[in-house]
């Protein structure tokens, strides 16, 4: 069986100050490194949507290290926070929960990608805010935060945090509760590879279900973070009962429904971006929390 972090694995004789570090080191590491890795593909993702057009126009890779500074910052935060979060949490989650616990692994999973996924949204949604303001704007990351701060005080940096709660949370409980099924799958059990790959494709396929799932509210917050200042957000619901009704206007073949949100939520570019992001950043994350810390003992998940 493919063996989850935190749910086996212990620490030896490491300090918890020493093995905060530790977390902490694995998961900026990993967020920095996706982040350069994949910010063009995030960039082109973003005006895709902003200006409904296909994903692939030569239009969207237009500068496409445009913000990479920002980007880096907010990865770093949101990536390493959860990673961070994730083995804190899950940790202590499994001292807390009684051996008795019916589905024990899978309640520990699900809480831990709650709780992780909501706390990074909140954390890092001012920093999103003017991410996608500088993209938006054509300005640097500093001078889209003065023009944000001097336009609306505090209120520009929020726009967009419910969603954001919303869809980190939502992802995370069901990446986490996904990877943790998928382990234990004895289609995966019986392969005869090293643990290493095996895990990097539960991840994979659990990061693309969660942002299969996610996708609707993530379409809602990358609109809401497109609303020009001063004027006010569409809430998610609103957003996404518009969608629907953009849908019904332009096909009415269940084939052509399908296609339509196929490529306003960017299923294809936007989940394999994730997909892969998420489980090369676990990759990451677990590689360096492994290498900083030789007493932990078992393969990495």
């Amino acid at each position: 069986m493919v063996m989850l972090e935190g749910k086996s694995s212990t620490t030896t004789s490491i300090p918890s100050w020493k093995r905060l570090q530790i977390h902490l080191a694995s998961g900026a590491i990993a967020g920095g490194s996706t982040a350069v890795l994949f910010h063009p593909w995030d960039r082109a993702l973003y005006t895709s949507v902003k200006h409904d057009r296909p994903f692939l126009d030569r239009a969207n890779f237009t500068t496409p290290y445009r913000g990479l500074t920002q980007a880096v910052i907010q990865r770093t935060l949101s990536n390493g926070l959860y990673f961070f979060m994730q083995k804190e949490i899950k940790g202590a989650i499994y001292c807390a929960l009684p051996h008795t616990v019916s589905n024990r692994d899978s309640v520990a999973q699900f809480s831990t990608g709650l709780l992780a996924g909501s706390f990074c949204g909140i954390l890092t949604n001012p920093v999103s805010a003017a991410k996608y303001h500088s993209w938006g704007s054509h300005c640097s990351f500093s001078k889209s935060t003065q023009i944000m701060w001097k336009q609306g005080g505090y209120k520009p940096f929020i726009i967009g945090m419910r969603a954001t709660v919303i869809r980190d949370g939502l992802y995370g409980c069901i990446y986490e509760l996904a990877r943790t099924l998928l382990s234990n799958l004895e289609l995966f059990n019986s392969l005869s590879f090293e643990p290493a790959p095996i895990q990097f494709i539960c991840n994979l396929l659990a990061a693309a279900g969660a942002t299969v799932l996610s996708s609707p509210i993530n379409y809602a917050r990358i609109k809401q973070f497109s609303t020009p200042l001063g004027e006010v957000e569409l809430g998610v619901v609103k957003t996404l009962v518009a969608l629907c009704h953009e849908s019904k206007s332009e096909t009415k073949s269940v084939f052509g429904h399908a296609h339509f949100f196929y490529q306003r939520l960017k299923i294809g570019s936007g989940t394999t971006r994730a997909a892969l992001g998420m489980a090369v950043g676990q990759g990451f994350s677990d590689v360096v929390n492994q290498y900083l810390n030789p007493h932990r003992n078992g393969p990495q998940k």
